[in-house]
């Protein structure tokens, strides 16, 4: 389970680092914000649908606290950004729902593609 958080959060942090760029979020303090609300956030997303899975064994119970887990981080990072962004014209929750959204995509097409 640990190598999954670790690897986890560093494929996070690549992507949504690079997505935070691409949206114009250069300032290295940003992007520096960007990565420790990743570090605080990520971890706990993973670690607690891995132990989901463990204890319930239920595909279906799983993805419903992934997906009610996914809907709390972006309300937690984009509360986090609002708060410590500097300068930034994006609204902090819809760049917490781009940057999770297109992450947690990415993570679905990596999950499927090492299951075939």
């Amino acid at each position: 389970m640990f190598e999954s958080l670790v690897i986890s959060l560093f494929l996070t942090l690549i992507l949504e680092i690079s997505l935070a760029a691409l949206a114009k979020v250069k300032d290295e303090e940003n992007l520096t914000t960007v990565m420790w609300v990743n570090v605080l956030t990520n971890p706990v997303v993973v670690f607690t649908a891995n132990m989901t899975s463990i204890i319930f064994d239920n595909y279906f119970i799983t993805r419903a606290v992934i997906y009610f887990l996914e809907i709390m981080v972006v309300i937690v990072e984009g509360y986090l950004f609002k708060k410590y962004l500097k300068d930034v014209k994006i609204n902090p929750y819809l760049f917490a729902l781009y940057l999770n959204g297109i992450s947690f995509l990415t993570g679905e097409v990596i999950n499927l593609a090492l299951r075939a």
